[in-house]
C-alpha cells in the first residue's frame, strides 16, 4: 500500500501528466526560435510580407495560448501583443508598416531565449 487515497494518486498523476506536457512545451521552444527567426528573415527579404506576417501570426496564437497554461504568462502576454499586431497589418488595406511586428517578434525571440536559459 502507497499510503495515498485515490483521490491524492490521482491528483499526483494529474501533476506528474501536466509536467510531461510543460516540458514538452519548453522542448518546442528552439524549435519555435527557429521558425520565427525564418519568418522575421521573410519578414525582411520578401515581397509577399503578409504572408511572413500570417505565419508569425500563427505561432505566436499558439504561443499565447500555451505560455500561460504552462506558468509563462509574461510570454503568453507578448506573444499576444505580437499577435494583435500582426492582424492589424493582415487586415491593413494597402502598403502596410511592419516596425510594431518586428519590435514585438524581437521582444518574444529574446524572452524565449531568457526562459530556455533559465529551463
Amino acid at each position: 500500500m502507497t499510503g495515498f487515497t485515490k483521490s491524492e494518486a490521482a491528483a499526483q498523476s494529474f501533476e506528474a501528466g501536466i509536467a510531461r506536457i510543460r516540458d514538452r512545451f519548453i522542448g518546442q521552444l528552439p524549435e519555435r526560435v527557429v521558425e520565427l527567426d525564418g519568418l522575421l528573415d521573410q519578414l525582411y527579404e520578401s515581397e509577399d510580407i503578409k504572408a511572413a506576417v500570417t505565419g508569425i501570426r500563427n505561432i505566436a496564437h499558439k504561443l499565447h495560448g500555451q505560455a500561460g497554461c504552462f506558468g509563462f504568462a509574461d510570454l503568453g502576454e507578448l506573444a499576444a501583443k505580437l499577435e494583435e499586431q500582426a492582424d492589424l497589418v493582415i487586415e491593413a488595406k494597402g502598403p502596410v508598416d511592419t516596425e510594431d511586428v518586428e519590435g514585438y517578434l524581437v521582444l518574444l525571440l529574446d524572452q524565449i531565449e531568457e526562459k530556455l536559459a533559465a529551463a
